[in-house]
Formats: structure tokens, sequence, C-alpha cells
């Protein structure tokens, strides 16, 4: 299993998705042609402020060809020297959604839908070439499930909050981390939710459920209450959910819990306990038989 970081060292970042459509030898990779460098590239670009990079990924590729796409699993970073200093761009394997738009910006001038091997004739940039086979190399493998496991939002503290600890509120500031959350959620294709039902975890939830049109599954075993002393259950509880996520490849689900509770939750997806912040999400990718294979771990930009 390999796990990866939305963080590090470098002075510049970016992102960007290896789009495929069709299979084997007739597999198709979008390519873009930049004038401003007179080259062949793969759509990628920078975040915005307070942007998690798989939402640069998916911005960036609409922005500058039209496609709109979800992500898969993430491919290796590439990491090389410009004018600023060190740069990193993330990638992961992207998977066009509908049509696409004829309006882009003007960064491309000329998009391209070439065969794999057509596409290493026009590729300029060596380490591209080396990214596009490792990631036909990903696409070509069974597709698991994926599950996004996040922790809550930040919360008011327990003591400014009078009241009973499951109706205590996000923050201001968690209320910001909550809506980014909805596009780094909604950048993976996600689509059931899976909650404590105490507050803070359903407020962490709502703009993204807003946005999709659907309605959390709240389950009393997941709040800090319905847990104590009852680790078995959660893992089971969590056993169950690798299982639907198995069941569904290509339909993420989320999972929204409490810090007490994450370590337990983190076993029955078959990982090892790690401590996670407030809006904290890792992304996990199965293989076919429900094991994790790599594990995104993104932390709150906000």
């Amino acid at each position: 299993m390999s796990k990866s970081a939305a963080s590090g060292e470098p002075s510049v970042r970016a992102a960007g998705a290896v789009v495929f459509r069709g299979t084997g030898s007739t597999r198709q990779v979008l390519l873009e042609h930049r004038p401003g460098y007179d080259d062949w590239t793969l759509p990628k670009g920078k975040p915005n402020h307070a942007e998690y990079l798989p939402v640069t990924a998916v911005r960036e590729v609409e922005e500058e060809t039209g496609v709109h796409v979800c992500l898969g699993r993430p491919l290796p970073c590439l990491d090389y020297e410009v004018g600023s200093g060190p740069k990193r761009v993330w990638w992961w394997l992207g998977e066009q959604q509908g049509e696409a738009s004829p309006d882009h910006d003007e960064e491309a001038d000329v998009l391209a839908w070439p065969t794999v091997a057509e596409a290493h004739g026009m590729l300029t940039y060596d380490d591209e070439h080396t990214l596009l086979d490792e990631a036909v190399a990903v696409a070509d493998q069974a597709p698991g499930g994926t599950i996004l496991l996040v922790r809550h939002a930040k919360a008011r503290s327990r003591k400014s909050w009078p009241h009973a600890d499951p109706h205590r509120p996000l923050s201001a500031r968690g209320h910001r981390q909550s809506r980014a959350l909805a596009g780094l959620f909604a950048a993976y294709g996600t689509s059931t939710a899976v909650s404590s039902p105490s507050r803070r975890c359903r407020q962490t939830l709502d703009p993204f459920a807003a946005d999709a049109g659907i309605e959390p599954e709240l389950v009393a075993l997941l709040s800090e209450e319905g847990a104590e002393g009852h680790a078995r259950q959660v893992i089971e509880l969590m056993e169950h959910v690798r299982a639907r996520a198995l069941a569904q490849p290509g339909r993420p689900l989320v999972v929204c819990g409490h810090r007490p509770v994450l370590a337990d939750m983190q076993v029955g997806l078959g990982l090892a306990p790690g401590p996670m912040s407030p809006a904290e999400c890792w992304t996990i990718h199965l293989d076919t038989r429900g094991e994790p294979v790599s594990v995104e771990t993104h932390t709150s930009p906000i």
C-alpha cells in the first residue's frame, strides 16, 4: 500500500490529471498544446487560495480543456526546478463526466485525444512519458472501491458550549472548512455519506450533502457517546463500510467521525491508526479484495 500526502517542501505546487477514455490499444488520453510554451502536455495548474489539491486538479482540467472529470487513484508526483524554486505536481487518474464544454481558457489552443502510443510521439517532456506509462498500469488494474474518511471540522470549544456535547456546533472556521470539504468530496465523485449524528459531524457534511442532493446516513455508533466501550462494534461497522465501497466501485462514500473514535474506524478500514487534524480527510483506495492499496492524506487548507 502506498501513502501520499498533499503537502511538502516545494515552493511551487500544482495538480493535474491523466484523463483516459477507452481501454486497451484504443485507449485515448487528453493532451493540450500550449502556445505560450509551444509544448504538448497533460493538463495541470496551480491551486487557488485555500484549495485542496484534488480540487485544483479537477478545476484546472476543466478550465484548460472544458472536460469535467472525477478523480480516481493517485499517480506519482513529478518534481522539478523552476525559476522560483522546487516545483511539485500532484497527479491523479481522471474520468470524464458528461460531454466536454467548448468553453475553456486560452492557455491551450489545441486539444487532442491521441492513443497512448500516439501520445508518446507528442508529449514534450520526458517525465510525462513516464507518468503516462504509470497511469496506464494503474488504469489496467481492476477497480476496487474508494472511501473518504474525514474528521469533523473545527468545532466550538467544549468550555464555551453550555449545552449537551452532541449539540455542539462548528466554529466559524469549521464552517469554512466544511465548505472546502464539499469540493474535495465532489472531486472524487462521492455519492454516499455516513456520519455520527452529532451536530458538528452533520454540519461538516451539510454543504456537500446540499450540493449533491443526498441525505447522510446517521449512525449512533460513530458518535463519541455511542462508541465508548464499543471498539469492536465500531471496527465491524467500518468493515461493513469497506464491503459497501467494494460493491460499488466508481461510487465513493465519505464517513465522518470524531477524534476519539477515529483509531477504531481506521482499523476497521484496514489501516494503522494515525492522528487526524480537524477537517483532515484520508482518501482510501481499495483493491478488489477490499484491501487499501493507496491512502491520500489531505489536511485542511483553512
